[in-house]
């Protein structure tokens, strides 16, 4: 049987974002949900590509995101703060 395979035109490259979550005194905020997106306007993420929780330690990890530059935004376990990285 034959099948088609599409090979695109340029290669996709992908890379891992990896952190750790803290608060402003530098101790671990565990259970934070963060976020990848491709920019963020106010309270809205335009473009969210992942998102996951931190562990028990405040470490986050996206392991397969596509190369590019992302705001990276957390948001504390009780919803009420957050922190954003930009160009990542």
């Amino acid at each position: 049987r034959d099948i088609d395979l599409v090979v695109p035109d340029l290669p996709e490259w992908f890379g891992a974002i990896r952190g750790l979550v803290v608060e402003p005194d530098g101790t671990p905020h565990p259970g934070a949900t963060v976020h990848v997106a491709q920019e963020i306007r106010g309270t809205i993420a335009i473009g969210l590509v992942a998102s996951t929780q931190a562990d028990t330690e405040g470490y986050f990890r996206f392991p397969r995101i596509p190369a590019a530059n992302w705001a990276v935004v957390a948001i504390s376990a009780d919803g009420r703060r957050r922190g954003i990285r930009f160009d990542t």
